[in-house]
């Protein structure tokens, strides 16, 4: 059973549909890893031949909030088992305004031809306790299990 501390995740939800990523989010090559692995089944379609960009958001309160949470987390990516180096350094942000902020993760994966796929897994590990404005976040890996989608090309 996947344990994911809800009230963080549905504030990223809603800050990458409406702060966090908003030319993105109509981007026929952006995938949402938090989404998908949620919300659409775990596989996500995108046109052949388009850039691919894998993201995942964060939301707090306030800047110093998501200054703890920057300060606080790691990210460990695989795209078909082979890591993301330097997955830390593709956090962008912040975004938003005041009482809500984000920072989103974008990591370009490239392109698909005809018929490939590739699966990505992510997960972010709070190295410290980490409070949001909402809800308190214990140190340890945020998703359990890690978040894994199948990207394909349409």
């Amino acid at each position: 059973m996947k344990r994911t501390r809800v009230l963080p995740v549905v504030l990223a939800a809603l800050m990458t549909l409406f702060v966090a990523l908003p030319a993105q989010a109509a981007e026929p090559g952006t995938v949402n890893v938090l989404n998908c692995d949620h919300f659409q089944g775990g596989t996500q379609s995108v046109p052949r031949r388009t850039d691919i960009n894998l993201t995942i958001a964060w939301a707090a309160k306030t800047r110093a909030q998501l200054r703890q949470f920057r300060n606080n987390v790691k990210v460990t990516a695989r795209i078909d088992g082979v890591r993301v180096e330097s997955a830390d350094s593709y956090w962008g942000g912040p975004h938003g305004g005041p009482g809500l902020w984000a920072v989103t993760w974008t990591y370009p994966a490239g392109q698909l031809r005809r018929g490939q796929s590739f699966t990505v897994t992510l997960q972010m590990t709070l190295l410290a306790p980490v409070y949001d404005g909402y809800t308190h976040s214990p140190k340890g890996p945020f998703f359990d299990p890690r978040l894994q989608c199948q990207v394909e090309a349409a």
